[in-house]
């Protein structure tokens, strides 16, 4: 099943491979190894673990006993291949230094067919597929049929049991681990604790069955997979800035980042999903949202939604269901049905300007039943610090599914935009007399719920969102000023078109940030954001997704369960099949550029590269058809690359021997874990 343990002979392992996995089971306690063993003697690895150790393996055999080689590789990169929650994850293989978004895309190209290659070395190099089983990683924002039905099916301990990263490649592996069931715990009591909030929004109750149902969607919630894209100033992260003064600055560009962030729901990344009837109510759309914004934008929202056709029809009707409606598609599900934002609440905002505002916040819902002080606070921006993080500037964490790679360089430049518009507002506001006043209003519960209303009404895909005519956020009210169509209701609230507002929104920051558009040349990623808005259907990520479904499915997307079915078979196939070639042209331009500047890659890397373009062309599945040595030689020719454009000189196989090839793999690793933490700390 998804995210099931991959099942392996530890004698099919190279000699540091093998070491490196020994290392990581002698810190487990002994009972606790049980979990990584089959009674026929093998392993059972998490995906994230199998590709660590895939990457270790491939170099091994194509360092040919380089111990010292294989040492600097590892080290580089092995910390980047590990495991979330449930799925695999993976860090940047290299820090970006002043580029644009075009690089960042080409880091992560660089990155997926990384990723393809060690799939295919589990499955080949290490006879997997001939055992029976088939790794497969691919990109898919939402749990797939399959995951949900295991939801369904298992007790929530039976889930954490099954699926919850075990955390075998950490240096304190059980407590990682048991943080991971504190955060499925916790999110699993999300809609039970969300219907007071529900109810005081007016909401209709919820019934039994709605409750059953939000309970089993909180069991797969942790399933949802995001970007998480991290921005630095080089400025604010230099030694010797003031931690709190660095804090101060960072907080206070937040509120106007967010005011935005409705312009990326759907644009660049997005996670369709069609609903079937029984699955619009509050409870069921809302139980993360009523946690994210307070009663009144609640409200707004469930208003703006659940009123999108005849008044006089039944609420079913109302929500685009009938004989001649279509059905209900949400642009974004991952936005609602994950815990992307937590509201302030009592005074306290994570954004105060102080170093542990998150902090105090998690302790103020902690306090209050909704969270657990333990756990890293969900923001859709997060501060990152010098102190924890190695570097301070923003992380943005609203992302989901890129289908292309050129979506993710147009986000990434994006999101440059705003945070350096942000810093611009923020600088050109630190003097005024009332800089802290303005920024305490910005804080409170309505200037937040006016900024992410509009963000979840968007990822809902709701043609309308009700919200106060005048809120304490001075982005909003001037966006809502431009908004064409945005009618006043009898109680003095908006009621709100979606897409003009939108629309309006890009407006504003055409015009309040002209000076920084043009110092960082962003207006084609202005014109492209425009086409995208106002021809969602074939210019926007959500668009490209839904048309590929309807392609696949012969125009027809009208049933929740096969467009669910189809959204994850298109992910598994054709979708990585697209990606692995756009990769592989991306990587083709950075081999080319790094020649150029006089680091050549070797000759047989193109001659690989073309004999999987062609295999992939021709429609065939990804399992590389190599053999393994040139496999082998394939992935330490992408470490080489990323390397390269990571500042280091060159791959594993380059590199003279100075090490005996006797040396043990086992003396580096410590302090191999140490130093790719740090780096992970700078790289997030």
């Amino acid at each position: 099943w998804p995210h099931a343990r991959v099942r392996l002979d530890p004698q099919r392992l190279g000699r540091r491979a093998l070491a490196v996995l020994a290392d990581d089971l002698a810190r487990r306690p002994s009972a606790d190894r049980d979990r990584f063993a089959t009674a026929d003697g093998r392993c059972r690895l998490p995906a994230g673990d199998a590709l660590r150790l895939a990457l270790i393996d491939a170099l091994d055999a194509a360092g040919g006993g380089d111990v010292r080689a294989v040492e600097a590789a590892i080290e580089t990169l092995a910390g980047c291949f590990s495991n979330d929650n449930t799925a695999p994850e993976t860090a940047s293989l290299y820090v970006q230094d002043g580029s644009d978004g075009r690089a960042v895309a080409a880091e992560a190209a660089l990155r997926h067919l990384l990723v393809q290659l060690l799939t295919a070395w589990v499955n080949a190099a290490w006879g997997v597929r001939d055992e029976g089983q088939r790794l497969s990683v691919f990109a898919h924002p939402t749990p797939t049929v399959e995951l949900r039905r295991l939801g369904d099916a298992l007790s929530p301990d039976d889930f954490r049991e099954a699926l919850l990263n075990p955390c075998l490649g950490w240096p304190s592996g059980p407590s990682k681990a048991a943080y991971m069931h504190l955060c499925h715990r916790v999110l699993g009591q999300h809609p039970a604790r969300a219907e007071d909030a529900l109810a005081a929004a007016g909401c209709a109750p919820a019934r039994d069955a709605d409750r059953r149902a939000a309970a089993r969607a909180a069991q797969v919630s942790l399933v949802h997979n995001g970007l998480h894209l991290s921005l630095g100033s080089r400025r604010l992260s230099a030694a010797g800035a003031p931690e709190a003064a660095v804090a101060r600055v960072l907080a206070a560009s937040v509120p106007e980042v967010e005011a935005f962030l409705p312009l990326f729901v759907g644009t660049f990344s997005a996670a369709p999903r069609a609903l079937a009837p029984e699955d619009c109510t509050p409870l069921r759309r809302l139980a993360h949202a009523a946690h994210a914004i307070d009663a009144d934008g609640l409200r707004g929202l469930w208003q703006g939604w659940s009123r999108r056709s005849d008044g006089r029809r039944s609420w079913r009707m109302r929500l685009g269901f009938g004989r001649r409606a279509a059905p209900a598609l949400l642009r974004d599900a991952r936005l609602l049905d994950f815990p992307v934002a937590l509201a302030a609440r009592d005074g306290i905002s994570a954004f105060d300007g102080r170093v542990d505002g998150d902090v105090r916040l998690a302790q103020t819902l902690d306090n209050a039943g909704i969270f657990d002080r333990r756990m890293s606070l969900y923001l859709p921006l997060k501060l990152r610090l010098r102190s924890r993080h190695g570097f301070a500037g923003l992380e943005g964490r609203m992302h989901s599914l890129c289908p292309r790679f050129a979506d993710l360089a147009q986000l990434a430049q994006l999101q440059r935009l705003l945070q350096a518009h942000a810093m611009r507002m923020t600088a050109e506001t630190a003097g005024a007399g009332d800089a802290q006043a303005r920024l305490r209003r910005r804080l409170t519960p309505a200037a937040e719920r006016a900024r992410r209303l509009p963000m979840l009404a968007a990822a809902l895909g709701a043609e309308h969102f009700v919200i106060d005519a005048a809120t304490d956020d001075p982005a909003v009210d001037a966006a809502l000023r431009r908004t064409i169509g945005a009618r006043r209701l009898a109680d003095g609230r908006l009621r709100v078109p979606t897409e003009a507002y939108r629309l309006a929104l890009l407006g504003h920051l055409a015009d309040a940030g002209r000076a920084t558009v043009a110092a960082l040349g962003a207006d084609d990623t202005l014109r492209d954001l425009r086409q995208r808005l106002e021809a969602p259907d074939t210019e926007s990520a959500d668009g490209q997704l839904r048309a590929a479904l309807r392609g696949e499915l012969g125009g027809r997307i009208d049933d929740p369960a096969m467009f669910q079915a189809q959204l994850d078979a298109h992910c598994r196939g054709p979708l990585r099949r697209m990606q692995t070639l756009e990769a592989i042209g991306r990587v083709r331009t950075l081999v080319a550029q790094q020649r150029r500047a006089g680091a050549p890659a070797p000759p047989s890397l193109d001659v690989q590269l073309d004999q999987i373009a062609r295999a992939l062309r021709a429609g065939d599945p990804l399992d590389v058809p190599l053999p393994v040595p040139h496999l082998a030689a394939l992935i330490d020719g992408l470490v080489g690359v990323a390397r390269r454009a990571g500042g280091a000189e060159v791959s594993a196989a380059a590199q003279p021997a100075v090490v005996p090839s006797s040396a043990s793999a086992a003396a580096f690793l410590p302090a191999q874990r140490a130093r790719s933490a740090a780096r992970l700390r700078r790289s997030a």
